[in-house]
C-alpha cells in the first residue's frame, strides 16, 4: 500500500514508513494517520471482496461503496465496486465505475477485461428482457386467438343442450307415467283410476269422492303430460259406509268368589276400576252385578297411572 505525504507529495510505501518510524522519507511529516486511515479502508475492501465471493451482494456493496467513498481515486475499489454491482443485476452502475477506473488506469487490461465482460452480461440481459417480452406478446396473442374458438365452441354446446332439454320437455308424458302419479298420490292412490288415450287426448276414468278430487285428479293428469285431459269419465260416488268394529271377544272366566271390585284388584291393582268392567259388560251382565261361575267377560285394556 502506497500513502502520498501531503507536504512533499512523495509516495511512501508501507515498509518505508515503518523503516522510518511512521514518518515520511523525504520531508519527516508524520504519516501514521494517514496509515490507519488506509488499513481500515483496506480492511473495508477486504471485507467487501469476501462477502462478494461468499453470495452476500448486498453486504459487499455497503462496505465497497463506503471504500470507494473514502478513496475516489483507486481504480481497484471502483473494479471490485462495479463486480458486486453486476451480480446485482445494475448494470448500468457497474458500467459506470469501471469506466472511471479505465480513466484512472487507462494502461490496465484487467480492467479492459472486465469492461468488456461487464458490456457483454448487460447486452445479454438485454436480449433475454427483449425475447421474454416477445414470448410474453407470442403467448397473450395465442390465448386471444384461442379464445374465438373456445367461445364458438360454447356457443355450440349450449346450444345443443337447449335443443336437447327443448326436445325432450315437448315430448309428451307417456301414459304409464302418468298412471303411476294418480296411483303414487295420497288423495288418489286408493281411488282405482284408470288412464287410456285417444286422438291425442288423456281420458281418465273411475270414481272419485268429491269435485275436490275431480280437480285434483285434472292437474294430476294435466302436469307433465302436454295433452287435453277429458274427465268426463269420472263419476262423483259416495263411500262405502263404514263396517262397524266387531265386539271384543270376552278374555275372562268368572271364578268362585269373584266380584268385580276383586276382578278389577287383580287386574289392574285398583278395586275401584270396576265400573270400567261393568261398563265393557254391560250387555253379558243386563243391569246386575251379579256374576256366576263360569260366565265369560271381556276385562278392558286400562291404562293405570302410578301412584
Amino acid at each position: 500500500m502506497t500513502i502520498v505525504c501531503p507536504v512533499s507529495g512523495t509516495a511512501n510505501e508501507i515498509e518505508e514508513i515503518e523503516a522510518h518510524q511512521g514518518r515520511c522519507k523525504q520531508c519527516g511529516t508524520d504519516l501514521r494517520p494517514l496509515a490507519r486511515i488506509n488499513e481500515l479502508l483496506q480492511s473495508y475492501c477486504d471485507e467487501g471482496r469476501r462477502l462478494l465471493a461468499g453470495g452476500d451482494v448486498a453486504g459487499a456493496l455497503e462496505r465497497l461503496t463506503v471504500a470507494a467513498s473514502a478513496e475516489p481515486g483507486s481504480a481497484d475499489i471502483r473494479v471490485t465496486l462495479a463486480q458486486a454491482y453486476l451480480q446485482a443485476g445494475l448494470d448500468n452502475a457497474a458500467r459506470a465505475h469501471l469506466d472511471r477506473a479505465l480513466e484512472l488506469a487507462p494502461d490496465r487490461p484487467d480492467i479492459v477485461h472486465a469492461r468488456t465482460h461487464a458490456l457483454r452480461v448487460q447486452a445479454d440481459r438485454e436480449a433475454a428482457h427483449r425475447e421474454g417480452e416477445v414470448r410474453t406478446r407470442r403467448r397473450l396473442k395465442l390465448m386471444r386467438l384461442m379464445l374465438v374458438p373456445a367461445f364458438a365452441l360454447g356457443v355450440v354446446a349450449f346450444a345443443l343442450a337447449f335443443s336437447v332439454t327443448r326436445s325432450r320437455a315437448d315430448r309428451p308424458e307417456s301414459i304409464a307415467r302418468v298412471q303411476q302419479r294418480l296411483e303414487t298420490h295420497a288423495a288418489t292412490s286408493a281411488l282405482g283410476l284408470r288412464v287410456s288415450e285417444a286422438d291425442g287426448t288423456l281420458r281418465v276414468t273411475g270414481c272419485v269422492p268429491s269435485e275436490v278430487h275431480v280437480d285434483l285428479v285434472r292437474s294430476l293428469v294435466a302436469s307433465g303430460s302436454g295433452r287435453p285431459v277429458d274427465i268426463s269419465g269420472l263419476q262423483i260416488c259416495e263411500p262405502p259406509p263404514a263396517t262397524a268394529a266387531p265386539p271384543p271377544r270376552p278374555n275372562y272366566r268368572v271364578r268362585s268368589g269373584d266380584s268385580l271390585w276383586r276382578i278389577a284388584q287383580r287386574k289392574y291393582g285398583r278395586g275401584g276400576l270396576w265400573p270400567e268392567i261393568e261398563k265393557a259388560n254391560a250387555a253379558r251382565l243386563g243391569g246386575s252385578s251379579g256374576l256366576a261361575v263360569g260366565d265369560s267377560l271381556v276385562l278392558p285394556v286400562i291404562t293405570v297411572q302410578p301412584r
